[in-house]
């Protein structure tokens, strides 16, 4: 009788170790999967900020502008219609780029770590440099 009871106990540490074993195998593939998730999903996200970022641009850079400036990483926008202000600044603020027009303040997008804007003649170059990716356009501006 002590031999039966002796190895069922055996039987039943196996199982729990097996159980344990399948369970910490379970929970790495978990974990895993869930880190390349938040990965697409910031990578996503990222993405979608630069492409309304630039969308916006685009549109308030070729309507009704009068004129532009480049001044340390501030972009002005004069504009001959009100149709968000007569005045608007681009900036960096923090992790997040800024749109001031008027009294307004609009968040373009989260998560930068960089802006880089540059003028080559008339062209407007803007580089979003993001945690993982970096997306750079560029703007025509002649008149």
């Amino acid at each position: 009788m002590k031999k039966r009871k002796g190895s069922m106990m055996i039987e039943v540490m196996g199982y729990l170790i097996f159980s344990f074993l399948i369970i910490t195998l379970f929970l790495r593939f978990y974990v895993g999967m869930m880190k390349d998730y938040n990965e697409a999903l910031d990578f996503f996200m990222e993405t979608d900020y630069a492409y309304q970022t630039f969308e916006t641009l685009k549109v308030d850079l070729y309507t009704h502008r009068e004129q532009f400036l480049l001044v340390d990483q501030v972009l002005y926008i004069k504009k001959s219609d009100y149709i968000n202000g007569n005045s608007m600044q681009l900036r960096q603020k923090d992790d997040r780029l800024i749109y001031v027009y008027g009294n307004k303040v609009m968040d373009l997008c989260r998560g930068l770590k960089d802006v880089q804007m540059r003028q080559i003649g008339e062209v407007l170059l803007i580089k979003l440099i993001f945690q993982e990716v970096t997306y750079e356009r560029a703007f025509h501006l002649a008149k």
